[in-house]
C-alpha cells in the first residue's frame, strides 16, 4: 500500500511538473508577419518574475547571423508604456549607437510603436517595437532587419534604401499583429 501512494505522488508530480512546463510555453512555435513565415528558435525566461523574450527567425536563419528576426519581450516590472518607450530609445545603458527613427503613441498611452537603427561595429539593425500593456505589464513585439557591413559602404546604403522603401509597410504589418500571447 505504501508503495502504491509513493507510486501515485511521483506519477501525479511528474503530471504537475509536465502542466507546469506547459503551461509557460504559451506563445506560438511559429508567427507570420508581413507575409513571412518565422519559426520559434529561441526562448528565455518566464514574464511572471523574470523578463522574457521568444525569438522567431526565418527559416535557413541562425541566431548567430540573420538578416531578419520577430521577437516578443515580456517585462513583468515595467508597467507604463510611455517610459517604457522613453528608455528604450534613449538607452544610455548601451554603448552602441543608437539612431531613432519614428515613434507613433496612440491617444490614450496604452500602446506606441517606435523605429530605430542600433549600430556596434559593422552589424547594423533596425527595428521596430510595438509596446504595449498585456496582464498588467509591458510587452513588445519586435521586428528587427539586420545588415553586417560598415555604414557608409554601397552595400550599407542599398539597405538604408529599402528601409525606406519597406518601413510604411512594416508598421502597417505591425499594427496589425493580433494578440499572440
Amino acid at each position: 500500500m505504501e508503495k502504491s501512494i509513493k507510486t501515485l505522488v511521483f506519477l501525479f508530480s511528474l503530471l504537475f511538473s509536465y502542466t507546469i512546463v506547459l503551461a509557460e510555453v504559451k506563445v506560438p512555435s511559429e508567427i507570420k508577419f508581413n507575409k513571412e513565415v518565422y519559426k520559434q528558435a529561441y526562448q528565455t525566461g518566464n514574464g511572471k518574475t523574470s523578463d522574457k523574450v521568444t525569438e522567431y527567425l526565418k527559416s535557413g536563419e541562425t541566431l548567430e547571423k540573420f538578416e531578419k528576426m520577430f521577437s516578443i519581450w515580456e517585462y513583468p516590472n515595467a508597467k507604463d508604456v510611455k517610459i517604457f518607450t522613453g528608455n528604450l530609445i534613449r538607452n544610455s545603458n548601451t554603448s552602441y549607437k543608437i539612431t531613432p527613427r519614428e515613434i507613433l503613441e496612440n491617444d490614450d498611452n496604452t500602446e506606441t510603436m517606435a523605429s530605430l537603427i542600433i549600430t556596434a561595429g559593422n552589424v547594423s539593425e533596425y527595428n521596430i517595437y510595438r509596446v504595449l500593456i498585456k496582464d498588467g505589464h509591458v510587452v513588445t513585439y519586435q521586428f528587427s532587419y539586420r545588415i553586417y557591413d560598415n555604414p557608409g559602404t554601397p552595400a550599407y546604403k542599398k539597405w538604408l534604401e529599402s528601409l525606406d522603401k519597406n518601413e510604411t509597410e512594416w508598421f502597417k504589418a505591425m499594427a496589425n499583429m493580433k494578440d499572440i500571447k
